[in-house]
């Protein structure tokens, strides 16, 4: 089984983090970024792949 490191989402965001000379933040989640209730009714946070903003 293929890890999220071996992805095409990781390699995506690693080719971006190359070229901008930035680290992505990687699964980072948000308070108010949520998903669907389950059938417990919980909310998950999902997770997100954000390249910040250049500081140069």
């Amino acid at each position: 089984m293929r890890t999220r490191d071996d992805s095409d989402e990781a390699y995506v965001v690693g080719l971006c983090s190359q070229v901008l000379a930035e680290t992505a933040l990687t699964q980072h989640k948000f308070d108010g970024l949520q998903g669907d209730p389950g059938t417990g009714g919980r909310l998950a946070e999902l997770p997100v792949d954000d390249q910040p903003p250049p500081t140069r």
